[in-house]
């Protein structure tokens, strides 16, 4: 039974990190000037599915800024 449960748990955590990555793709493109409809099209993915994905993914921006105070400003030496 124990042996059971820790394989659903990896599962699931397998799926966290899959979803994570699929935000970070999906955001990068976001930010790269991709419409909703040209990533939907790259990722074989609905639209409403990307467009949850680039909330998620500028939400993730915002706390990272947030916390950290310098952190745009590293971005900011990155683009230029």
């Amino acid at each position: 039974m124990t042996d059971i449960v820790s394989e659903e748990e990896s599962d699931t955590r397998l799926s966290l990190i899959d979803r994570l990555e699929l935000v970070d793709q999906i955001g990068t493109y976001h930010i790269k000037g991709y419409s909703t409809t040209e990533i939907a099209s790259l990722m074989d993915m609905q639209r409403t599915e990307i467009r949850e994905y680039v909330t998620e993914f500028k939400l993730i921006l915002n706390r990272q800024a947030e916390s950290d105070p310098y952190f745009l400003e590293r971005v900011q030496l990155n683009t230029i």
